[in-house]
């Protein structure tokens, strides 16, 4: 087993989130789960409470900036303006683990837009008040057996990252490994009972291998006919986008 992801676990911040520490942010086309293929700006924040070993993505570094909120709503603006013309319409608000930040008042910012929806991408043990509004979505992805209760109720949709290699549950859930520092194969939270299967998306893992990449798209294909789930794949990467 390859250790991709050489970050150690961040801690949880606290405080009236007025500044954020910021990995990147950046204009694309949303590749994965219920909004693939909507234009979008992504606004990925560093640190994360959870370490996946195969986590592909750079997310972490000491240098990224703590910028202020009002600052970092400007940023937003700006990098959506590069991209396209009228009103912001989708902001994602990832990592890492976003929720291991205070989020209230630049979700408060973006929604002061009417147009705009901000997406969050989580894994779902850690919740904050400020995502109860009808126009965030949380789009969750299970890293353990248990996601927080206000998350799974607040749901917008769910999103499994599957390996051939995996096992799954009679329900299509898979049983794997995903922290750095454990063996144990462990079945991911299951979407709430609520939460129709066309909410709920399988995702093949990039193991930046074409054999083991060709067999994970099968085992998509054939989770997404038994059960009812979406079959999603990384749309952005099939665009040549980040």
């Amino acid at each position: 087993m390859q250790l991709l992801n050489p970050h150690g676990v961040a801690p949880i911040v606290k405080g009236a989130g007025q500044a954020l520490q910021v990995h990147e942010i950046f204009p694309t086309v949303q590749g994965e789960g219920p909004f693939a293929g909507r234009r979008a700006v992504f606004v990925r924040l560093a640190g994360c409470n959870l370490r996946c070993w195969w986590c592909d993505t750079e997310w972490d570094d000491a240098r990224d900036p703590t910028i202020d909120v009002g600052e970092l709503l400007g940023q937003t603006l700006d990098c959506w303006h590069t991209m396209t013309t009228g009103p912001i319409e989708l902001v994602v608000i990832t990592g890492g683990e976003p929720l291991r930040q205070p989020l209230a008042s630049f979700i408060a910012r973006l929604l002061m837009f009417d147009a705009l929806r901000v997406q969050i991408e989580t894994a779902g043990t850690l919740w904050q008040s400020c995502l109860d509004h009808e126009r965030v979505s949380i789009v969750v992805s299970p890293k353990t057996p248990l996601v927080n209760v206000n998350i799974a109720a607040h749901a917008y949709a769910y999103k499994y990252v599957v390996r051939s290699a995996d096992r799954f549950t009679p329900e299509g859930i898979p049983i794997t490994i995903t922290q750095a520092d454990s063996k144990r194969a462990i079945a991911l939270a299951p979407p709430p009972k609520h939460l129709h299967r066309s909410r709920v998306y399988m995702q093949p893992c990039d193991e930046q291998d074409a054999t083991a990449n060709a067999k994970n798209l099968t085992a998509v294909a054939q989770l997404a006919m038994r059960h009812g789930y979406v079959a999603s794949v990384q749309l952005h990467k099939l665009l040549d986008l980040p």
